[in-house]
């Protein structure tokens, strides 16, 4: 019996201990996201200077830059851009942690623009209890990746235009002669879509989502697949509808739009 109640024990304490561990590991990976917002404000070079480590570099295409060489580039007025951060992704390793992610920027460096997609890492080290970088990486992506980047960012515009029953932008990303087949087999167009998501937006119960399975670009055809989800009101209940989706985007002057969509219903 005391062989059995000690095992108990053993085993109560060993999983109290993986909780702290889980909620230590969670509170290192927020903090580390947080990090990566500030560290990519460059009006407060004191943000920048406190958050990396005295030997900190940063890898680009054009070379290694050092600490003390981006600082001066920062306070010379050399660096006009803005960020918007997508997917950060941190593994932490005892007092190490790896951060990666992509970013959309807009403005220039030196006076020359760098807009565009990226594709950055960051490697952290925690020096008496505080995160700090230690070394970065920043390369332009290759146009495949910058094709699905916006893409990515249309289906998600999308989403938010038909929550809000926003015409403009959806009449943005929907092409003239687009075609939806919807979940009933129903042959639906732009207009008729758009007519239809303005009067359900006035009815939606909680932001629809969408999950993207995957996105093929050949040449200046993308064929991306997911499942998108929504709830809306009728009649007072609450109606979810699932479904997988089929979206073909064709890019025309230089610009995504989806020509076609087709829809299958996912039963629960």
């Amino acid at each position: 019996m005391k062989r059995i109640f000690l095992n108990v024990v053993l085993t109560g304490l060993v999983l109290i201990s993986a909780s702290f561990v889980r909620a230590d590991i969670n509170d290192d990976i927020a903090t580390i996201k947080k990090m990566e917002q500030d560290l990519n404000t460059f009006t407060d070079t004191s943000i920048f200077e406190k958050m990396t480590t005295p030997e900190w570099v940063i890898q680009e295409a054009t070379g290694i830059t050092n600490k003390v060489d981006f600082i001066k580039s920062i306070k010379a007025g050399d660096v006009h851009l803005t960020f918007v951060l997508n997917a950060i992704d941190v593994r932490v390793y005892g007092d190490s942690a790896i951060a990666t992610y992509s970013d959309n920027r807009t403005g220039t460096f030196k006076g020359v623009d760098v807009s565009g997609y990226y594709m950055d890492s960051d490697m952290f080290v925690r020096q008496n209890g505080t995160w700090k970088s230690v070394y970065s990486t920043d390369f332009k992506a290759n146009n495949e990746q910058q094709d699905i980047a916006a893409i990515t960012k249309l289906e998600r515009d999308w989403t938010l235009a038909g929550d809000k029953g926003d015409a403009k932008r959806l009449a943005e990303i929907i092409s003239p002669d687009w075609i939806n087949v919807r979940t009933t087999g129903e042959i639906e167009t732009r207009e008729e879509n758009i007519k239809r998501n303005v009067k359900e937006s006035k009815s939606i119960a909680v932001p629809s989502t969408f999950e993207i399975s995957n996105i093929r670009v050949c040449a200046d055809i993308a064929i991306v697949t997911g499942i998108f989800s929504y709830q809306i009101l009728v009649n007072g209940k609450v109606i979810h509808e699932k479904q997988r989706f089929q979206d073909v985007f064709n890019k025309r002057n230089g610009v995504w739009l989806v020509v076609n969509s087709a829809n299958t219903p996912i039963k629960d």
